[in-house]
């Protein structure tokens, strides 16, 4: 039950992750705008933002690396359930026959049906 809430909450966590990179760019676009604006675009602010703007694009490419990375929920659950499915298959002698017997079975459908068709 952990791993389903996990599997949950990251979405959550992906979702916050793409609203901080839309609004990232906007904001390092905003500020020096509005400090013209207030005219105390002074060179100790300015000094301070280059830094600012500088770890932002970091974090910036970073986050936009996670964000690519990091699958979606519907992605997760995909994942989660695939995986276990080939687990179980792998390591039950029983399922492992399961496939050849459902071969088997759904060619003696196939069959049935041209016979009927005759």
């Amino acid at each position: 039950m952990l791993e389903l809430y996990w599997l949950t909450r990251i979405s959550a966590f992906r979702e916050g992750l793409l609203l901080l990179e839309i609004i990232t760019p906007f904001a390092l676009i905003l500020i020096p705008i509005l400090l013209g604006l207030l005219e105390i675009y002074i060179d100790a602010i300015k000094d301070k933002y280059i830094k600012f703007c500088k770890k932002c694009a970091i974090g910036w490419f970073i986050g936009l690396i996670v964000l690519l990375f990091l699958p979606s929920q519907k992605e997760l659950f995909l994942i989660y359930g695939v995986g276990g499915t080939i687990d179980y298959i792998k390591s039950n002698d029983k399922a492992k026959q399961l496939p050849d017997k459902c071969i088997d079975a759904l060619d003696k459908w196939v069959e049935s049906l041209n016979d009927k068709d005759k």
